[in-house]
């Protein structure tokens, strides 16, 4: 009996004891908890959706084709500057859509889509193809096989850009001999003349304008 109360002080004793240690151990935590708190948070990296689009940081242009002469593509608001296979094929009326930078007057475009005429053909090589006497000649036709354009050219490739769509090309002059259908979309095909006919050599697909 006598060594109950002693078991029960030191029963008391090693409780506190925990409690204490457990008490510095929370405040501890605490501490760190709120030093946590206080450190910037490090930005997770999110997906960079740029790199994911193809005109990233470029403006837009939609624009008139007012003058090509030489190379030199003028447009409404200033002078059009591209490295695009769609530039050769551009006459005043044309409108454009570009994508790219502006730097003073002139637009620099790493992209180029001719809007309208949505479909035409454009014909480089001798005028008489066309029934249209002597000389080179470069012609547009639009889809009703009407003439929109033409102007001379000086000799040399014969070319012919027309669009294939549901199994024939669109838009090719009636006094042409066609080349074999390729398939759908724009192609560029260049040909060569052989006692007075015109045999059709290959077609280079081109991106949609």
């Amino acid at each position: 009996m006598n060594h109950l109360p002693r078991r029960m002080v030191l029963l008391w004793l090693l409780g506190w004891s925990s409690l204490a240690f457990a008490d510095k151990d929370d405040k501890k935590d605490k501490d760190k908890q709120d030093k946590d708190k206080d450190k910037p948070k490090e930005k997770e990296p999110k997906e960079n959706k740029d790199n994911q689009n193809p005109n990233r940081g470029s403006h837009r242009l939609y624009a008139e084709v007012t003058l090509v002469h030489r190379g030199h593509i003028q447009v409404q608001g200033g002078r059009l500057e591209t490295d695009s296979a769609w530039a050769q094929f551009l006459f005043p009326g044309m409108w454009v859509q570009a994508w790219g930078e502006w730097e003073e007057s002139v637009f620099k475009a790493s992209r180029l889509e001719v809007v309208q005429p949505g479909v035409f053909s454009y014909f480089r090589g001798p005028a008489e193809l066309l029934g249209r006497g002597n000389g080179w000649v470069e012609a547009w036709y639009g889809p009703d096989l009407h003439l929109l354009v033409s102007h001379p050219a000086s000799p040399g490739a014969i070319l012919l850009l027309a669009k294939g769509e549901n199994g024939r090309l669109l838009a090719v002059p009636p006094t042409l001999s066609a080349p074999a259908y390729p398939g759908e979309g724009w192609f560029l095909f260049s040909g060569e003349k052989k006692e007075n006919r015109l045999h059709w050599k290959q077609a280079q697909p081109l991106g949609s304008p």
